[in-house]
């Protein structure tokens, strides 16, 4: 028969706040460890939540709480980036002995089978484009991805986004398990922003099955990882494309050395949207990212709107299925 068993959760697990709190995953599950995560203000917040809520329990036999942590400002007088808050993913590593959480200005390892935490402040000093002087510009959210971590047993890629001007800018952060550090720091965006530009934070990521590539997302952007060497291998920018929270549940899967991704599409970056579907070369043997085929929506632009909204790619690795406002589009060859 069913049983049910609860104990008291830390922070908040709903979605709210005047920043828009828009999170992704906020549980993950091993067969016998869970992890929970949640938001919430401390006695020195202001308008926004600034304290990341982390709780570790057993999940198999007896449920019960094992560790909780709470990260946040510990004084009226903290600096800026010790506010952590709007926690956004959890993922735990395919062999189950760690777990990754990502909020504001801070990402943690978690050690699930001692219960203990390792933080990295990426919004704090070290990091970020004033690594050495610290600055607001320093400061970063993943608040509104649908994914921002991915993990295999030793590489996480974790996403986020800092504030350029009036613009938000995706960065990218690998990080080696086994040595509990970060391997790679990388802005994605072109050097110089287009004009008029305002959203090019992070969408969605993907790691590849053998754990050699990842791709990632962005509202107008796709970049690609190569996890073997750590360093980003290319990205690509299209004014036209968009990414946004939820309007995509999805919007890559991969396959050892296929991407397939979705986004809506704007002529001219204006107008109706329709879906747009490309598929990319990602093996370690091209040098870039190399887009194999493009289908954009057969009554772009004059037709109704007809969003793409989620995709899947079917076991065998070499056929894919995209579900759109209106059609199921199915893809019979990824070769």
């Amino acid at each position: 028969a069913a049983q049910l068993a609860a104990f008291s959760a830390s922070g908040e697990g709903t979605t709210f706040g005047l920043r828009g709190y828009q999170p992704s995953d906020r549980i993950e599950l091993t067969n016998t460890r869970g992890l929970a995560i949640g938001s919430g203000f401390s006695a020195f917040a202001g308008l926004w939540q600034d304290t990341t809520y982390i709780d570790l329990f057993d999940a198999s036999p007896s449920p019960a709480m094992i560790a909780t942590f709470a990260i946040g400002p510990a004084s009226a007088s903290a600096p800026l980036y010790d506010a952590a808050g709007y926690a956004n993913d959890v993922v735990i590593t395919r062999d189950g002995a760690y777990a990754l959480v990502n909020s504001d200005n801070f990402v943690h390892i978690v050690d699930i089978g001692n219960g203990t935490i390792k933080a990295f402040n990426i919004g704090g000093p070290g990091f970020g484009p004033s690594p050495t002087t610290w600055t607001p510009a320093n400061l970063c959210t993943p608040n509104r991805a649908v994914d921002s971590i991915a993990v295999t047993n030793d590489r996480a890629v974790v996403t986020t986004a800092r504030i350029e001007g009036n613009d938000m800018v995706t960065w990218v952060y690998l990080f080696d398990l086994n040595a509990k550090s970060i391997v790679l720091e990388q802005r994605v965006a072109p050097l110089t922003l287009p004009p008029g530009e305002i959203e090019l934070r992070p969408h969605d990521v993907a790691i590849t099955p053998n754990g050699e590539m990842a791709v990632v997302t962005m509202h107008r952007m796709i970049a690609l990882f190569d996890l073997v060497t750590d360093k980003m291998i290319g990205s690509y920018y299209n004014e036209e494309s968009s990414r946004l929270y939820q309007r995509q549940v999805d919007s890559a899967e991969v396959t050892d050395d296929r991407a397939v991704v979705i986004a809506d599409r704007r002529q001219g970056g204006t107008g109706t949207p329709h879906w747009e579907l490309e598929v990319w070369d990602i093996s370690r043997t091209s040098p870039f990212l190399t887009r194999r085929v493009q289908y954009t929506d057969p009554n772009y632009p004059n037709g109704p709107e007809s969003r793409s909204h989620d995709l899947e790619i079917a076991p065998g690795d070499t056929q894919a299925l995209v579900r759109t406002s209106f059609d199921n589009l199915f893809i019979n060859s990824l070769v």
